[in-house]
């Protein structure tokens, strides 16, 4: 159904990782679906365990399991709207940097390193960490504002290739061991 809207919510081990804040995508779909006016909406999940989450979510749910292979993945992603990241404790989740690699933009929590990627209303949209209100509000506008959407979907995806590619990331820890090749070697020859 093209006026369908998808939102992903991916996570290793969805129902036994609470740090992932699958109760909070549960919480926020909840309010999610009281909404008057929102777009026909379903729920696909990528991930072990999320079996308990279908019944808990008042919207139509797609469960694909725990998918290991890239190209499986980057479907399952493309596929999706917007995606949830809700994680209460997080360095720099994957899975939000393989969505926006995908230009899908990410709603999420800002918690730990997420917002050096999702940059609110810049490449996502982020809520306060622990609040499934904001998510709610996140994927409501996010999913009502096509144009929206499609301009921090667009710059999610510039950031990822100015930013996160992996030649650059290779070349930025390669310049770092230099540096501190250079630094430790200077620090025997002053001592």
């Amino acid at each position: 159904n093209p006026e369908e809207k998808i939102v992903l919510f991916s996570a290793q081990l969805l129902d036994s990782d609470a740090r992932k804040g699958t109760a909070h995508v549960i919480e926020a779909l909840q309010r999610y679906a009281l909404r008057e006016g929102r777009p026909n909406t379903s729920l696909l999940l990528v991930g072990s365990g999320g079996e308990h989450i279908c019944d808990k979510v008042p919207l139509p749910v797609r469960y694909l399991g725990f998918i290991d292979k890239d190209e499986e993945l980057a479907r399952a992603y493309s596929a999706a709207d917007i995606m949830l990241a809700p994680s209460l404790a997080e360095n720099l989740p994957n899975s939000a940097l393989e969505a926006m690699a995908c230009g899908i933009p990410v709603v999420a929590y800002a918690t730990g390193g997420v917002g050096d990627a999702v940059r609110h209303m810049e490449t996502g949209f982020l809520a306060e960490s622990g609040d499934a209100g904001g998510l709610d509000e996140g994927i409501s506008l996010l999913l009502t504002n096509e144009d929206l959407r499609n301009k921090l979907a667009s710059q999610a995806l510039d950031l990822i290739r100015s930013e996160f590619a992996a030649e650059i990331q290779a070349n930025r820890f390669a310049s770092l061991y230099q540096e501190l090749i250079e630094t430790t070697s200077h620090a025997r020859t002053s001592d």
